[in-house]
C-alpha cells in the first residue's frame, strides 16, 4: 500500500566527510564488499542511520548546513513508511512552530539534513568510542546516554 509521501523528489543527504564511515556501518554498502555480521554493520540502510542522526541532531538542538554534503537518496525511500514521514514533518513544526510548514517539504527535509549533520558525529563518536564491536559500541553509548537522561530528569523531579 502506498502513502502520502510530500518528501517523495527531495535529497536526503550526508556530510562527505563522513561517507566512508558510513558506508562501512551498514549492511547496505554502495561501493560494494561483504558486510561482515550486525555486530560490524549495525545499520540494515542508511536511510536507518540518517535517521537516528536526525533524531540526535534534534535531541541535541543542534543544526549544520553543511555545504560540503552528497545525496544519497530521494525521499521516496519513505513511500511506505507513514511513520517516518510523520516524525519529520513533527521535527519540523516543532522548530518552526509553524504548523503550516508539511505545506514546505523541502524546508522540513532541510531541516533532517540538517539535523542529520549534527547527529552524526555525535552517532559515529559512539559506534567508534571503545575497541568493541561497532554494535556494541553503539549499545553501550545509548545506554549511558539514556541513563544519564533519566537520572538527570529523575534528580531534578526530585529536587
Amino acid at each position: 500500500m502506498e502513502y502520502y509521501n510530500p518528501f517523495q523528489k527531495r535529497e536526503i543527504r550526508f556530510p562527505k566527510r563522513f561517507k566512508d564511515k558510513i558506508e562501512i556501518y551498514c549492511k547496505t554498502n554502495p561501493t560494494g564488499g561483504e558486510s561482515l555480521s550486525p555486530d560490524y554493520n549495525p545499520f540494515s540502510r542508511q536511510i536507518d542511520f540518517w535517521m537516528l542522526a536526525v533524531c540526535l541532531g534534534y535531541y541535541s538542538g543542534q543544526k549544520i548546513e553543511d555545504k560540503q554534503s552528497y545525496r544519497f537518496i530521494t525521499g521516496e525511500i519513505f513511500l511506505k513508511d507513514p511513520g517516518t514521514i510523520e516524525l519529520l514533518e513533527i521535527f519540523g513544526i516543532s522548530e518552526t512552530g509553524d504548523p503550516y510548514i508539511i505545506n514546505k517539504p523541502e524546508t522540513i527535509i532541510n531541516l533532517a539534513n540538517q539535523f542529520a549533520a549534527a547527529g552524526i558525529e555525535q552517532l559515529i563518536n559512539m559506534i567508534e568510542s571503545s575497541e568493541q564491536a561497532p554494535l556494541w559500541n553503539l549499545t553501550n553509548g545509548f545506554k549511558e546516554f539514556f541513563k544519564d537522561e533519566f537520572i538527570g530528569q529523575w534528580l531534578s523531579d526530585e529536587l
